[in-house]
């Protein structure tokens, strides 16, 4: 299951947070991943049961998350022990597994509808008319390293901006890429696999340069299609961009999303 690239969003803070004490530590205890372990609202429970995993990072000024696609807010608003979200959105991506986008449009509606919030470090509690949702806290991982790391790739997004779509890889066939220390790389699309590429890193800029000819054939039109959006972005020169354990890469209205491998 694929995932879009940042987990993005919001305002709270900085004047809040001005005058210290019991509030600004609270403020701080907000920060960080969490993994909604039950969670109910205007449109029922949020059914957990078939492997929903529902996520909310907070990270200053930025609510935001992922259940099948990326959700976020365009503004946050919080007090102390109240927070006012208003202007929820997410990605437009399918999601194929049963109950899963049901389960996500349940939360989101709930979401949408907070109003309260407790915090502890065992759990953060999001409340409103209806609306309880009940949150553990995910242990950081450190961030992987972008060279020496094999990277399967996990989102084909289209589009900049708030406009932009992330859609799921191709069936069963991996695709990955992997940057290696003597500038080096191994590229593959799910339908090929290039090993006579060479890189450099101009700034956030990944420069490729592939020395044989690409000429082969996808076995249907899905993978075609994967195949030429990987080739595409790999081929322009693509900015990138890492957050947390995520890896993308950007060219043009294209871009890709890679997580670790490992």
């Amino acid at each position: 299951m694929s995932r879009l690239a940042s987990i993005l969003v919001l305002v709270l803070l900085a004047a809040a947070c001005g005058g210290g004490g019991a509030a600004s530590e609270s403020f701080a205890a907000l920060n960080g991943e969490w993994l909604l372990t039950s969670g109910t609202g205007p449109g029922g429970e949020v059914d957990l049961s078939r492997s929903v995993e529902v996520t909310l990072v907070i990270d200053g000024e930025r609510w935001g998350g992922t259940v099948c696609n990326t959700y976020g807010a365009e503004s946050v608003d919080v007090g102390d022990g109240t927070v006012t979200i208003e202007g929820v959105y997410q990605t437009e991506m399918a999601c194929l597994e049963e109950g899963t986008m049901e389960a996500e449009a349940t939360y989101l509606a709930a979401f949408a509808e907070v109003t309260a919030y407790e915090v502890t470090s065992e759990e953060l509690r999001l409340t409103g008319e209806e609306v309880e949702l009940v949150y553990a806290p995910v242990a950081t991982e450190p961030p992987p390293d972008l060279v020496g790391t094999v990277w399967r790739l996990d989102a084909l997004v289209q589009g900049a901006g708030p406009e932009g779509t992330a859609s799921s890889t191709y069936g069963d066939a991996e695709a990955t890429l992997e940057l290696r220390e003597d500038g080096t790389l191994v590229a593959s699309s799910g339908c090929v696999e290039r090993d006579d590429g060479r890189y450099e890193l101009d700034g956030s800029r990944l420069v490729i340069e592939f020395t044989a000819d690409l000429d082969h054939d996808c076995p249907d039109e899905h993978a075609s299609a994967q195949d030429r959006h990987v080739w595409q972005v790999l081929d322009g020169d693509p900015q990138v961009a890492t957050d947390g354990q995520r890896l993308t890469l950007t060219s043009g209205e294209l871009g890709l999303g890679y997580l670790p491998a490992n």
